[in-house]
């Protein structure tokens, strides 16, 4: 179902009450309030609780999930049905409530070419990458973009935890324009998703399908589902964002399915980010720091807080030091990344961070018939893990400098732990 946003005069009634208890805009009693409401016993927010949302309600921003506006009213002493925007029946048709929001957003304008036109040529499409590379960002910007293209937008929120029956239902409610019932079976679910598709030309985008996250199981039941409702022909597209490129899903799906991977942004749009976090530099200078975190966003991000509070800003006094700031954030996804490789694709990592770049011969002699090394380089490739340089004839491997740090770290780390066991 459409998510809801106050209208006008209901956000007007919002803040009276609001102002009328002495909260503040942000105020935790009222998550705490919402949470309570909705069955959260522990002390923390319930699902679909959170400040982005309170906010989203106050400010009437961005529509919210219907539930969820209902218990913020409720918390309030408020008629959801007269504080609730009257919604235009063509703009209701999107459900966005579950989309980020996108507060700054750096370059990209010929991946957002190039992702638009494979959006209208393609039923699925496969954005992947490597962790903060903006993945989702870059998915908002297309959302918002494609507007007219499409019939309806929806964003899902991909949950690990949810059985795929338990998805499809979900996301069959938001495209029922009226309530009913479905059945509970997986086939006849994909079945009646399959003709939604077929009906209308609908841009559904499934965010942070990781499966380093949780259940892997439910994952593959994704990408099983996937491939089945890819037996009709449709104009909707399905937009996936991993880390991950599914194996083979590409290759069976033929020209019905596209992967596209995200790479980091180039220095320009780089440098942007690191000049709206204060920090100073020359332009070569911030160059050099694009180039130490391989153009990741986030990465870049997360590092200017850090300039500004040890150097002072400046940017060349940091880049004296030899080590690579590796935020608590992005070791812990990468880390996670590492822990669900098998032990042969962590030897090939290993070597990489011990060695210049490699090629295939090089890494064959090292690991002496262990395993097979393009299985484990295909697997760390289709995890962002591992990059190629041509170097003439030679197609050579290596490590981003922010993965090679957090590598190296992760195997101290280990060695250490094995040797006091």
């Amino acid at each position: 179902m459409v998510g809801l946003r106050a209208s006008e005069t209901g956000k007007q009634q919002i803040r009276q009450v609001i102002e009328a208890r002495n909260w503040n805009m942000t105020d935790e009693r009222a998550l705490m309030a919402a949470s309570q409401r909705l069955g959260s016993s522990r002390g923390d927010y319930a699902k679909g609780v959170s400040e982005t949302t309170w906010k989203r309600f106050v400010y009437a921003s961005r529509r919210i999930h219907r539930r969820t506006f209902q218990v913020y009213c409720e918390v309030l002493e408020l008629d959801w049905k007269t504080i609730a925007e009257v919604p235009d029946p063509k703009a209701s048709r999107d459900d966005l409530s579950l989309m980020p929001l996108l507060q700054n957003f750096y370059g990209r304008s010929d991946e957002l070419k190039h992702l638009t036109a494979l959006l209208l040529k393609y039923q699925f499409v496969i954005l992947y990458g490597a962790v903060g590379i903006g993945k989702t960002s870059i998915a908002v910007k297309l959302v918002e973009q494609v507007q007219p293209l499409f019939d309806r937008r929806i964003w899902v929120q991909f949950d690990h935890r949810l059985p795929i029956e338990q998805l499809l239902l979900n996301l069959l409610h938001t495209l029922s324009e009226t309530p009913r019932s479905f059945p509970q079976d997986l086939t006849r679910l994909t079945q009646i998703l399959r003709q939604d598709l077929a009906n209308s030309k609908l841009l559904i985008v499934l965010d942070e399908v990781n499966p380093d996250q949780g259940d892997r199981v439910n994952y593959q039941h994704l990408i099983r589902t996937l491939q089945d409702l890819g037996q009709t022909h449709h104009q909707s597209c399905i937009l996936v964002t991993t880390r991950e490129r599914p194996p083979d899903f590409t290759a069976l799906m033929r020209e019905q399915a596209v992967s596209q991977v995200l790479i980091g942004l180039d220095s320009e749009s780089g440098c942007k980010i690191i000049e709206d976090g204060r920090l100073r530099f020359e332009p070569e200078i911030g160059q050099k720091l694009v180039d130490r975190y391989s153009g990741n966003p986030l990465a870049l991000k997360l590092v200017c807080p850090i300039v500004r509070d040890l150097f002072q800003g400046q940017v060349h006094k940091f880049l004296e030091h030899s080590d690579i700031y590796v935020s608590e954030l992005m070791q812990q996804a990468l880390i996670q990344q590492i822990q669900t490789l098998t032990e042969f694709e962590r030897t090939i990592l290993r070597l990489l961070a011990q060695s210049e770049p490699l090629s295939q011969r090089e890494l064959q002699d090292e690991l002496q018939g262990q395993g097979s090394l393009i299985e484990g380089l295909d697997r760390l490739g289709r995890r962002s893990l591992i990059e190629k340089v041509i170097e003439g004839h030679d197609v050579l491997y290596t490590l981003q400098p922010m993965i090679l740090e957090v590598v190296r770290r992760h195997l101290k780390m280990t060695q250490s732990h094995d040797r006091l066991r």
